[in-house]
């Protein structure tokens, strides 16, 4: 059973309250000591894949071997058959492991529900019952560090074990049907050395007990969510993604596609997938023919399967705050709604929040919205019975589809054959031995958003949800659609108050996604924004905020670079004629699209100079509207005016310039004077022209006669 070191959940089963005791055939407890024979001997085997596992009882804080289950069958055994557990043990510590035996691990209590499933992952330690001591193997006298080496342990399995018998396996008992928790203990050490033998290691698994249930079954229906992280650019652009990974052969998008078959899966499908895999198809990448081949079989199997559409990018809606939610939500239901427009009629629209949070603010976002279905975890929904359930969503309400979370829980080790196995079987099994109902109430299932499995990992849960003798795998479709009432949980946090770690950014985005969408004078030319603005806001960021931040700040400085191209121009200093002019200010608009501004117009001293208000302008793309703006002085001297381009509603755009207005106010009086001065400045000129020309020679047309003001000759004084 391969796990994550950190995941000790994977390595863990519980058992719940007191039930029927399972029990085992007792033998001295030194035969489990090293030196004594063994129920089975095996030996060591090669080098293998490390699988941490936790500390035993009696043992290191830290293990000192990881254990690796390889084979746990029969996966549901009946009275009479031989459990046989098969696995590796790595010594990850420096030094040598001594006299290493591998031991069986039951706990002698079932698991009393599925819910006490959770507990696996939350103390595990209170558990893992106890080892009966005569079922055990030597694995090796000696283990190197980073040596590994093969264990197999053997136990009949009996409703009532026969007497022990020469050359007969160890036998235990159980007497009641029910789940059981099953694993191995490694110990480690020198017997002859009081306190040297330790328990190195343990890991757990679970083991599905249906005595006397033949004729008992439950349904289960599964989701098939097909999403990823967003990878389109603002400009339709691909960003840094791995095609090959996608849809490439052995890709998730493939593994995903290939593996359900016939299996009557419902696909809740995020249609910015779609419009990633057809921008690689168009592009020059040479995954593109498999991009193409990829939608071709999506349309096929769209045709004969159901098909959820998911709210474009899947937004994370409540990491924002109220007004933002109502936005995000609104958006990504519009967009996934034209991408319904491809498909098959009868598409519609699910939410699938990304967290339990403020889920009642987030479900009434959907619901204004339009979306009238939501699937949610079953621990974030009370209801008597499933899976289907009305739900309280703002003005009304919202139809929840309750996915059952023990049974999903499997399928985070689908990488891991025998975890996921045994921890599916151990949840159906517990559905259908639940005492409360008469017939099991139907299940449903989905991987996490976001799944990206192998083509190994997809098939082992198709194949063992359409394998499992007391499952019936069933379309969504087939189950019981009746209702019942749910409720959500109390809210804990106010709306915007789930953590996200691009939120902040996504929300500057949004900002700004806003402006360029209220800049336009056409608003369909922003629908590429739109997309933008949802994919910066998507949950899938949550899992991976290092891929967020780059992509969320490039749509951001893309669409700052497009509102910088709508701009004002004004000279530095302009001049009015009179006490009331107008003086021209220059809109340009170097967008591909017309868009429609305002001029905000303000004066530093509205005593002295009033700037009359400008209408909104439309301004063709690539074209420069010239707005003629009026200002009134009451006195002479100069005015800053403050010009502020903004969209419709008032949003600045861009810095403001500034302009300065000189009034010069001189009144009718003034100008009379000024053209009287002008009417001598020019009578001026013409004598001076006269006097000139005698200067230079110019003959008298009069000859010698003397002038008029001369005085005559012999007149008296």
């Amino acid at each position: 059973m391969r796990t994550k070191r950190t995941d000790l959940g994977r390595l863990l089963v519980l058992a719940g309250s007191l039930g029927a005791l399972a029990a085992t055939v007792p033998v001295p407890a030194a035969a489990a000591e090293p030196g004594v024979a063994a129920a089975v001997l095996a030996p060591a085997g090669s080098m293998s894949a490390a699988s941490p596992t936790i500390p035993g009882p009696v043992g290191p804080d830290v293990p000192s071997v990881d254990i690796d289950i390889t084979a746990f069958e029969p996966a549901a055994p009946e009275p009479g058959d031989l459990l046989v557990i098969e696995g590796t043990v790595t010594n990850v510590t420096d030094a040598p492991l001594l006299n290493v035996q591998a031991l069986l691990r039951h706990n002698l209590n079932p698991v009393s529900s599925r819910a006490d499933l959770g507990l696996v992952d939350t103390d595990p330690r209170l558990v893992w019952g106890s080892r009966p001591g005569h079922v055990f193997a030597e694995v090796t006298r000696s283990l190197a560090a980073g040596a590994s080496a093969d264990f197999r342990l053997e136990v009949q399995l009996e409703t009532a074990c026969p007497p022990a018998a020469p050359g007969a396996p160890p036998c235990v008992q159980i007497q009641h049907p029910g789940v059981y928790v099953f694993g191995v203990d490694i110990r480690e050490g020198n017997p002859n050395v009081p306190g040297a033998r330790v328990d190195a290691g343990t890991t757990l698994s679970l083991l599905p007990w249906l005595i006397g249930t033949a004729e008992r079954s439950v349904e289960v229906a599964m989701l098939w969510p097909v999403s990823a992280s967003p990878a389109l650019r603002p400009d339709g652009t691909l960003g840094d993604i791995e095609a090959g990974a996608m849809v490439g052969p052995g890709g998730w998008l493939s593994s995903l596609l290939d593996t359900p078959g016939d299996a009557p899966v419902t696909w809740a499908v995020n249609p910015d997938v779609l419009e990633t895999v057809g921008a690689i198809a168009d592009s020059d990448d040479r995954r593109a023919s498999s991009a193409e081949n990829w939608l071709t079989t999506f349309a096929s199997t769209a045709n004969r399967a159901p098909i959820w559409l998911l709210p474009f990018a899947v937004p994370d809606v409540a990491a924002f705050d109220t007004s933002e939610q109502v936005r995000l939500a609104a958006t990504a239901v519009r967009l996934s709604t034209i991408a319904a427009q491809e498909l098959p009629t009868g598409t519609r629209t699910v939410a699938w929040p990304a967290g339990t949070g403020a889920l009642e603010h987030e479900l009434a976002a959907y619901q204004a919205a339009g979306v009238t279905t939501a699937v949610l975890p079953s621990d974030a929904v009370a209801t008597e019975s499933g899976p289907w359930v009305d739900l309280p969503a703002g003005n009304g309400q919202i139809s929840g589809l309750v996915v059952d979370t023990a049974l999903s829980s499997a399928i985070s080790l689908a990488d891991d054959d025998v975890a996921m196995r045994q921890r599916w079987l151990a949840a159906t099994a517990l559905a259908v031995l639940d005492p409360a109902s008469g017939d099991p109430a139907p299940l449903v299932v989905s991987p996490p958003l976001g799944w990206q499995p192998s083509h190994q990992a997809a098939s082992r849960l198709i194949e063992v949800w359409t394998s499992v003798p007391w499952v019936e795998p069933v379309a969504l479709s087939q189950i019981d659609s009746q209702h019942t009432p749910g409720t959500l949980p109390s809210e804990d946090a106010p709306a915007g108050g789930q953590d996200s770690p691009t939120a902040d950014a996504a929300a500057e985005l949004l900002a700004h996604v806003s402006q360029y969408e209220m800049l336009l004078a056409e608003p369909a030319d922003g629908d590429d924004f739109s997309a933008a603005l949802v994919r910066a806001a998507s949950a899938a960021w949550r899992a991976d905020p290092d891929a967020g931040r780059p992509f969320i700040a490039a749509a951001t400085t893309e669409v700052k670079d497009l509102l910088s191209q709508v701009s004002v121009q004004v000279a530095s200093t302009v001049t009015l004629s009179s006490n009331t002019g107008a003086f021209p200010v220059n809109v340009v608009n170097h967008l591909e699209v017309p868009v429609t501004v305002r001029l905000e117009l303000e004066s530093a001293n509205p005593q002295r100079m009033a700037v009359e208000p400008v209408t909104a302008q439309r301004v063709e793309p690539g074209e420069t509207e010239i707005v003629r703006v009026t200002a009134e002085a009451v006195a002479n001297g100069k005015v800053r005016v403050d010009l502020q381009l903004a969209t419709v509603d008032g949003t600045p755009l861009g810095r403001a310039t500034q302009t300065v207005v000189n009034a010069t106010d001189y009144g009718v009086i003034g100008w009379f004077l000024i053209v009287g001065a002008g009417l001598l400045f020019v009578a001026g000129l013409a004598l001076r022209t006269v006097r000139g020309k005698r200067r230079n020679g110019t003959p008298d047309r009069r000859g010698t006669q003397h002038s008029d003001h001369a005085p005559l000759e012999g007149a008296s004084r």
